[in-house]
């Protein structure tokens, strides 16, 4: 029963995320990258470009404007470090 319970607050809060968001002015792929991180814990961007289909420049300005807004913050050295993976701000 307290898997179901975390598992709905899990759910709520994510939606509640993604709304402010939305209101935020993020567009559907900045919103999508977004839930990625929420559903996964945290992300690199190699998995980013994989699953999401797009390139890494759009990545890096959607991860920047991401942590610039609280939304994510990114981990690791530099950008240009392989290890260096984002993870969202709950």
């Amino acid at each position: 029963m307290l898997e179901v319970r975390e598992q709905g607050e899990l759910v709520i809060r994510t939606d509640l995320i993604l709304g402010k968001g939305r209101k935020a002015g993020l567009n559907d792929r900045q919103v999508e990258l977004l839930s990625f991180l929420l559903k996964k814990g945290k992300g690199t961007m190699a998995e980013f470009e994989t699953t999401l289909k797009v390139n890494r420049r759009t990545l890096q300005r959607d991860l920047k404007l991401l942590v610039e807004n609280s939304f994510a913050r990114a981990l690791g050295t530099s950008p240009s470090d392989p290890t260096r993976h984002y993870e969202p701000i709950l």
